[in-house]
């Protein structure tokens, strides 16, 4: 997923248990982990400012969406039912 400035890609990884999500700047080598827990987190979409990814998330099995900041901190819930969310 392509940030709206168009600097930074998203995208999901095989990790552990799951998958990961990492971010890399078009202007840099190296990705750089986003997303680092248990389950599966596939980004969907950035916010309209780039400060936050939207994540399917997987913490339990179930699907929910999640913000994840861009600058690591923990994400939050938006959506967390005991429906299947995902694709934000």
């Amino acid at each position: 997923v392509w940030s709206p400035d168009g600097g930074f890609l998203a995208y999901s990884v095989n990790a552990p248990g799951g998958k990961d999500v990492e971010v890399r700047a078009l202007d840099e080598g190296a990705p750089r982990p986003l997303a680092r827990r248990a389950g599966e987190q596939w980004p969907s979409d950035w916010t309209p400012d780039g400060s936050a990814l939207l994540v399917t998330d997987t913490p339990r099995g179930d699907r929910n969406v999640a913000l994840q900041p861009a600058d690591g901190a923990p994400a939050k819930p938006v959506v967390a039912t005991g429906a299947t969310e995902a694709g934000a």
